[in-house]
């Protein structure tokens, strides 16, 4: 992430938090140089950012103020850039609708008019040659930006013969590609870090032995034909888990399982709920779930045999959603901090193109 980028987010996650009211003055360019230990003219581009993003305003001989951000209504403008931003994003469940949903607010507010292209997995099941027609035709319609969400059946080799067609492209949340793609910006979730955070709370809580439940992995027909890596972000979140292990002395590969399949199960008796109960049976009592969904199959296994959540067993889920509240009991779930992965967007779209990843920082929501 480039130093600018560092600095702007900061700032952007203070505004968007509430910390800086609206009104309230920000610190001088002069005073953000000393602080962050930056030159005059990077503190200077990053008060031009914050205003171009319409997270502050400039005021005449006063310097920088913050702005009131766009909650519930779009306010078009004359500025409007209507086609140039396309969408590749999923909808298929609602952690990913809510932040599709208030991306495209947030574009709107900053002066875009993005068009959706439908969902990043539905290339899916086209030939290599089939996406690549489908991405030029974008082009051809007058996409100059893409968005795209990197999961694990984007046809990343098609992209990247075609990428100079697009004057930015810019992976978010995940990027699961083999290609380097060197002029594209990737604002990613730090799985890494969700992954130690879920760990560490389950040790802290004396929930030594884990079971991590998770995707199934990409088929390697999928690999080969699009391009995917096989190490796909939940591994990254796997790597997170096993640091967390290290710093409390545990032995990774005696006191884990991994529990691998997508939901909803296809064969009943390979059922994921099924593997948690022969988990248990075998003395595990803590689980990492790479989203908050996987966590309602630890509590039916729970339910079936007895056992008692936040007592027998720890449960830890991922992405933060309703569902870690509407269960009983309540379980605590890491935050991936959808805001700030949309400031990072916001921001890649105003800046340039920046080698290294924007890794957005998460917290870990406990719920007792």
């Amino acid at each position: 992430m480039a130093k600018y980028q560092e600095v702007y987010l900061q700032l952007a996650s203070r505004i968007v938090n509430g910390e800086l009211q609206p009104g309230q003055k920000l610190p001088s360019v002069a005073s953000l140089a000393e602080q962050h230990n930056i030159s005059y003219m990077t503190a200077h581009k990053v008060c031009e950012l914050l205003c171009r993003n319409r997270l502050a305003e400039s005021k005449a001989r006063q310097g920088f103020f913050v702005r009131t951000i766009l909650k519930d209504n779009v306010k078009f403008t004359s500025k409007l850039q209507v086609g140039k931003v396309g969408l590749l994003l999923s909808l298929d469940d609602p952690i990913y609708s809510n932040f599709y949903n208030r991306l495209v607010l947030r574009l709107f507010d900053a002066g875009h008019a993005p068009v959706a292209l439908g969902c990043s997995w539905m290339m899916e099941n086209l030939s290599h040659e089939e996406a690549g027609e489908l991405l030029k035709s974008y082009a051809g319609a007058g996409v100059e930006i893409l968005i795209i969400r990197g999961d694990g059946s984007f046809p990343y080799k098609a992209l990247y013969e075609v990428r100079k067609l697009f004057r930015k492209i810019i992976f978010v949340m995940f990027y699961s590609g083999e290609m380097v793609f060197e002029d594209a910006d990737k604002v990613l979730f730090d799985m890494r870090k969700a992954g130690f955070l879920a760990a560490n709370h389950l040790w802290e809580n004396n929930f030594d032995k884990f079971a991590f439940l998770t995707q199934a992995p990409a088929s390697e027909e999928m690999r080969r034909k699009h391009g995917v890596s096989g190490k796909l972000f939940d591994l990254d979140m796997l790597d997170g888990v096993e640091e967390a292990c290290k710093s409390h002395n545990i032995d990774f590969y005696r006191h884990g399982v991994i529990i691998a399949g997508n939901l909803p199960c296809a064969e009943p008796e390979n059922s994921i709920k099924k593997r948690i109960r022969t988990a248990i049976e075998k003395g595990c009592n803590g689980f990492i779930c790479m989203n908050d969904t996987r966590a309602h199959e630890v509590y039916l296994a729970a339910a079936e045999m007895g056992i008692a959540i936040n007592k027998d067993i720890g449960v830890v889920g991922n992405f933060n959603t309703s569902i870690g509240e509407s269960l009983n009991p309540r379980f605590s779930s890491v935050d991936l901090n959808v805001d700030m992965l949309i400031e990072g967007v916001i921001s890649s779209l105003s800046g340039n193109t920046c080698t290294a990843p924007m890794y957005i920082q998460p917290k870990l929501i406990k719920r007792h």
